[in-house]
This record gives C-alpha cells, structure tokens and sequence, in this order.
C-alpha cells in the first residue's frame, strides 16, 4: 500500500562571505542556493508576517530586501539620508556626529510587521518590514545601538515589546517636552537597555 507523507520542509537564510539560502526537512539539509549578494552579509532578519528578508552588508549604510519567493532584491534603505526627528538644529550641529560612519548599521531586527535598524552614531529606524518605508527615525543613544531584541508576549492580552542595547542614553522626553528648571538635557554614559513598545509609532 501506498501511503502519501506529507514532508515538512523549512528554509534558512544565512550570511557570512555571501548570502545563501539552504531547505531543511526532518531528514536534515536537501538543498542549498548561493544568491548574488554584496559579499560579508553580517546581518540578517526577518518577519514571519512578510515574506521578505533584511539584510545588512559590510561595510556600507544600506539595509537591503531580499523577497522569499523570486530570489530578487525588492527594496534598499539608505540610513545615512535620514535625519533623526528628535534633532533640532542646534543639536544636530553641536553633538559630535561621524562621518562615513553616520549611517553605518550595528543592529537589525523584525518584530511583527515593522523593521528595527540600529546605527553606529545611537539612531533606531522603524520601517515597515513589506516595503522598508521609515515610520519613525530617533536617536535615544549618544554612541551605537549594539543589540535590538525583540520580545513576544507570553499571552495573546499582551503587547509585543523590543529591548535595545547601546551606549549613552539621551532623554526624548527632554527634547519634545517643555524644558523645566529642574532638569537637564543631559546624556547618561555607559550602557543602557531600553524598553519599547512594538507598535503607534505612526499617529493615529
């Protein structure tokens, strides 16, 4: 007799000298494809809710996507030509800002529909992970955001949450809200781990 199994197979998207991709069923690897990226693809992520991939090549400051299904780069970011929205012009023209690292990505993530991009000069970018469009660019770090974990909720009540790494907070608040006597606009040293919520980074 003759019985059909239905075979399980999952896909791996991996970097290193390339970018490749390789099929995993429960009997192990049973195929693998080379794809025509930039080489030293350092970084990648992707979300569940889209079928692309992000990633990040060495060196340079653009988040590329890469679409599951043709094969084919669909989208690019360049991270460099955007101004954070919690700089004004003062800021932006006394804080002590890098040159070709401006841009340079340290971090990537995806959590539900949106992309999370960290920089090397402390800028964190939400774009949304279909089309790499920038939903909110802000700076919370004096120097590079390192880590951006994202954090899904133990009950379905619960709301998603994203933890990021990096050295030298920066108060928003201070920046959007009335300055009052009592307090500073000054930046914490050392390393910071941030808590956000994963979602209204758009008004409604």
């Amino acid at each position: 007799m003759l019985t059909h199994l239905h075979v399980v197979r999952f896909e791996i998207w991996a970097g290193g000298s390339g970018l490749y991709t390789y099929a995993v069923s429960a009997t192990g690897v049973c195929g693998a494809e080379p794809l025509p990226a930039t080489p030293r693809v350092t970084l990648l992520a992707a979300s569940p809710e889209e079928p692309y991939v992000a990633l990040y090549c060495e060196p340079g400051v653009c988040v590329y996507q890469w679409s599951v299904r043709s094969r084919q780069q669909t989208a690019r970011l360049d991270c460099s030509k955007l101004v954070p929205c919690s700089e004004s012009l003062q800021s932006l023209a006394l804080d002590s800002r890098p040159g070709e690292d401006l841009g340079r990505v340290t971090a990537l993530a995806a959590l539900g529909g949106a992309l999370y991009v960290g920089t090397a000069w402390g800028v964190l970018l939400v774009c949304a992970a279909a089309s790499l469009r920038p939903l909110a660019v802000f700076r919370p770090y004096e120097q590079s955001v390192t880590s951006i974990v994202p954090l899904y909720p133990h009950r379905g009540s619960q709301a998603a949450m994203l933890a990021t790494l990096g050295t030298g907070y920066r108060p928003l608040l201070h920046r959007y809200a009335p300055q009052q006597p009592n307090t500073s606009n000054n930046s914490y040293s050392g390393p910071h781990c941030l808590l956000w919520r994963a979602g209204h980074w758009l008004p409604d």
